[in-house]
């Protein structure tokens, strides 16, 4: 949104090959997935700029005459992610809580295709694996787990026996 980048905003979906994103069960990914679509997020400072390659591991500052920091850039340590494991399944799904914060408590919310909250579990921590799934139906779900201003959302398959 132009110069200086405080009202710039942001989002992600993800699909497989030319998918319609605009299709609930074609997104593999949502960067801010709220109740029935991807919403923007607004960045907490500075402008999106976007580079081919940069040196892992850094933390850039990019300075104002004024020394303002513009934009910082996280070092790769700084991470947060979510793996799930037996997806699609026919029993449970495991999902394994990776984060560079160990001390800040993570929360897992799984919402069915209509957006309502169908499990919740809360004071989750780096590291922990979880187990869920095992009474819910046949069909598709999404697992939004945030720690902080961290979120990310996974999409979940539950299929029938054959």
């Amino acid at each position: 949104n132009g110069q200086p980048g405080v009202n710039d905003s942001i989002s992600f979906v993800l699909v497989s090959s030319t998918d319609d994103p605009s299709i609930l069960s074609n997104i593999l990914y949502s960067s801010n997935w709220v109740s029935t679509k991807t919403q923007q997020m607004k960045l907490s400072g500075g402008n999106l700029v976007v580079h081919s390659g940069f040196s892992v591991g850094t933390v850039v500052r990019i300075e104002e005459p004024n020394n303002t920091p513009l934009v910082v850039v996280p070092s790769i340590s700084d991470q947060f992610n979510v793996k799930v494991f037996g997806n699609p399944t026919m029993s449970i799904f495991k999902l394994q809580l990776q984060s560079s914060n160990v001390t800040e408590k993570i929360t897992l919310r799984v919402y069915d295709i209509n957006g309502r909250i169908i499990e919740l579990k809360q004071q989750l921590i780096s590291g922990q694996v979880i187990e869920l799934g095992s009474s819910y139906k046949q069909g598709t779900y999404f697992a939004e787990v945030t720690q902080g201003d961290q979120r990310k959302v996974v999409k979940l398959i539950k299929v029938g026996q054959d």
